[in-house]
């Protein structure tokens, strides 16, 4: 699937929402058994992201390569060459840009309840630790080793969008 899926996008095909369809209906039985008791089925979140997340974070990222994508024994969505792609640096941006900090499994994220647009709009623990949002209501999770901080997304942010380090103001202070 990833090989096909790779090819449609780079040819900015639109048959990729077909080829994304027709390999979910393939695999979406494999992962989600039905059960005689559905409220005692537990998910399998490995499965669910080596069988859906990785494939399309990989033809997104514009590798076909899946032992480009191991750690350790479990394939893993990188989002360094989507980083790439966007200009952002896989560790911290510079001010005026999205920070782009990719979380490794098990590192602290934190949303705020007040100003995210939703949910996955997380900041690492240093953007978080230098925004307005550490006065807010928050939530802190816990990675699952896949996303990126959104400082810097004014569309991920109601208000306060960047940190001190990332805000634009500071592009004039460093030039």
């Amino acid at each position: 699937m990833i090989d096909k899926l790779v090819r449609a996008i780079e040819d900015e095909n639109l048959e990729v929402a077909r080829v994304v369809f027709y390999d979910y209906a393939k695999e979406a039985p494999k992962v989600f058994k039905s059960f005689d008791q559905p409220w005692e089925y537990k998910q399998d979140e490995s499965a669910i992201k080596s069988t859906f997340l990785v494939p399309i974070a990989m033809a997104y990222c514009g590798t076909e390569d899946v032992e480009e994508m191991k750690q350790g024994e479990e394939t893993v969505a990188s989002m360094f060459k989507l980083n790439e792609q966007a200009g952002t640096t896989p560790g911290r941006g510079r001010a005026g840009q999205m920070c782009g900090y990719v979380f490794k499994e098990g590192e602290p994220t934190f949303s705020c309840r007040e100003c995210a647009t939703d949910p996955t709009c997380v900041l690492c623990q240093e953007c978080f630790s230098q925004s307005a949002h550490r006065n807010h209501k928050y939530r802190m999770y816990t990675s699952n080793g896949s996303g990126y901080c959104d400082c810097g997304d004014a569309d991920a942010w109601t208000a306060h969008y960047a940190c001190s380090t990332h805000s634009k103001e500071n592009v004039a202070k460093i030039q």
